[in-house]
């Protein structure tokens, strides 16, 4: 009798955890009790729940590359409470390609993103209720969830897509099980705090269109013009000049 108990009291834990079903007028995101099917390891550090989530300046963000990224060494000891500086300290954005989604067993949605040249790393978005109000990330996470479920619907069989993103997220290392994308090094964002999807202008060399309705003048003229792209302030020059039919041309760089 102990033993169906048992059984039958692990079962209704399973359901409720996979369907999400109410039970005495609380969801199942609302009983913390049941956060046991969030994730495990370094689970505090990729929900800003560690010893060291005060360390992460969440108002700077610094750009960097999935080449870069994919190149720093992966280090010597992992802590499961702790963070590795700076890169588990710092807010990266990084511009790529979506290619391939997922929601995994932990609630986190599984992203694939490359870039131009095939390199490929992770990151993740958290399901809200498994990092906790209490963390830092939470806000963020919550926004770069519901960006995601407004553009997708996410499952737990693997998507394929083909989307410029610029992502923004918190770096962290993770151990090696085969994961879909995986860096050489093991390096995600997780969790991520910001996604934009088609961003423009933004670290994928588009150069923005010349302003239009210039009038040409006598001789060469040369004009600075600059604004601020998404991926930080960048100046352009715009060279006009007359031709013989009177109309102006232009150049950026």
């Amino acid at each position: 009798m102990r033993r169906s108990l048992k059984v039958g009291l692990a079962v209704f834990l399973l359901c409720l955890a996979v369907g999400g079903v109410a039970f005495g007028g609380a969801h199942f995101e609302e009983m913390p009790w049941l956060e046991a099917f969030c994730g495990v390891e370094r689970w505090s550090v990729k929900t800003g729940t560690d010893a060291d989530a005060g360390l992460v300046e969440l108002s700077a963000t610094s750009p960097v590359t999935i080449a870069t990224a994919t190149g720093w060494p992966y280090p010597t000891s992992i802590p499961s409470n702790n963070r590795v500086a700076p890169y588990e300290t710092t807010v990266w954005v990084i511009n790529a390609t979506l290619v391939e989604f997922k929601s995994e067993s932990d609630e986190d949605y599984h992203l694939v993103l490359k870039d131009s040249s095939g390199r490929s790393m992770i990151a993740e978005i958290p399901a809200p209720h498994c990092v906790g109000a209490g963390s830092p990330f939470y806000s963020g996470v919550s926004n770069a969830r519901a960006e995601f479920d407004a553009k997708y619907s996410v499952s737990g069989s693997f998507k394929t897509v083909n989307i410029p993103v610029q992502v923004t997220g918190i770096g962290m290392f993770d151990f090696s099980h085969g994961q879909t994308g995986a860096a050489p090094n093991q390096i995600e964002l997780h969790p991520v705090i910001d996604i934009v999807f088609n961003p423009t202008g933004g670290g994928g060399g588009t150069v923005p269109s010349a302003p239009t309705g210039l009038t040409a003048t006598p001789g060469n003229a040369q004009v600075s013009l600059s604004w601020n792209a998404s991926s930080g302030a960048t100046s352009y020059s715009l060279y006009r000049a007359t031709t013989s039919g009177g109309e102006a041309s232009y150049r950026t760089g």
